[in-house]
């Protein structure tokens, strides 16, 4: 399946909001886990069904639901229905190939955004859609696959660390944005040691097998900067959004977000820029070596002209050519082409051409 872009032929002729999931299943079953938490305590499990979940959106305390998993379209039918989610956010939802965005619906604020995921053994990007759908006092996160980058987050949640208790569901999602655009980071970093360690080879020893390096770390760049491009956008507009579900308090966190999130496109640019200019130094090395080559090549064609026209003159059959018939003619014909290259070589050094 494309990287870039997901087939739509499911959704096609199809009416908006409905429950089609578009994109490669990737567990066998969904797994739903939920964090009911307060400043006081806490409460971690593993869900079978989504039985008793609905209280969860009028209780006091903050509820964190986490969906594994997003090919099983009655499941996602039952937790619109549990929270009441406009069918728009979940046809978003199920849309693995969703671009980044915000969107402000009746009752809920919705997010869509990439969680990367680099594969060290070919330095490939892989992105998994994350979506979160913030009520007042309840968040949903829905991932493709388990495992995610969040881990910090519920150790904070488990040990009480900072404010993330105090707060409300929205610092919660902040939290988790937050650590998305870090593992953001904390990939181009892997990735920017290995095109910062090309620039020697590229200069040294440029061979066609960098070239192809080059172009897949461009690749590779162009597919993290297709997820964080649109990321930044709606972290912008997040922290300019009039809603009742962000409080005014978050604002400090979200332009924190919002600069993190330049820091990430602006790395983008930069080793973008540094693999343009690779190609380049490639290309002036290649066409440097190749005028060598022709120079060589020019210069010993300029060496056997004169010696071809000597050659050509002697080899003439007439009977009457001065020297045809003298004792020693070889040798001085030997010894007017030594003269002869020896001449132009001292010529060639002379103008700095050897």
């Amino acid at each position: 399946m494309p990287r870039f872009l997901k087939p739509m032929d499911a959704t096609r002729g199809r009416p908006p909001g409905s429950l089609v999931f578009v994109g490669e299943q990737r567990v066998e079953s969904p797994s739903i886990r939920i964090i009911h938490y307060d400043a006081e305590s806490i409460d971690e499990r593993e869900l079978g069904t989504l039985e008793g979940v609905e209280c969860c959106r009028e209780a006091p305390a903050v509820t964190w639901v986490n969906v594994d998993g997003l090919h099983d379209v009655e499941l996602m039918g039952k937790v619109r229905d549990a929270f009441g989610l406009h069918p728009l956010v979940m046809e978003d939802v199920l849309d693995t190939g969703q671009r980044p965005k915000l969107a402000e619906f009746d009752g809920c604020l919705a997010l869509t955004a990439k969680m990367l995921r680099l594969v060290p053994e070919d330095d490939t990007v892989h992105a998994e859609q994350l979506s979160l759908v913030l009520g007042r006092n309840w968040l949903l996160t829905f991932q493709e696959l388990p495992g995610d980058v969040f881990d910090p987050v519920r150790e904070r949640l488990r040990r009480n660390r900072g404010r993330i208790r105090k707060l409300g569901a929205d610092y919660l999602a902040y939290a988790l944005l937050d650590v998305v655009m870090e593992n953001y980071l904390r990939v181009l970093t892997h990735l920017g040691e290995h095109i910062e360690s090309l620039e020697e080879v590229v200069l040294l020893t440029p061979t066609p097998g960098i070239l192809e390096s080059i172009t897949g770390f461009k690749m590779e760049l162009g597919y993290i900067r297709k997820a964080a491009r649109p990321t930044r956008d709606f972290i912008q507009a997040l922290s300019h959004l009039d809603t009742e579900f962000v409080s005014d308090d978050l604002a400090p966190f979200l332009r924190d977000l919002y600069d993190l999130s330049e820091h990430v496109n602006e790395a983008i640019d930069a080793y973008s820029a540094m693999l343009s200019d690779y190609i380049a130094i490639y290309n002036s090395n290649v066409g440097n070596r190749l005028n060598d080559i022709m120079k060589f090549l020019t210069m010993f064609s300029s060496i056997f002209i004169p010696l071809a026209f000597i050659a050509g003159v002697y080899g003439m059959n007439f009977d009457n050519i001065p020297e045809l018939h003298y004792r020693y003619g070889y040798f001085v014909f030997w010894g007017l082409i030594v003269l002869v290259v020896l001449g132009m070589l001292r010529f060639f050094r002379s103008k700095g051409w050897l």
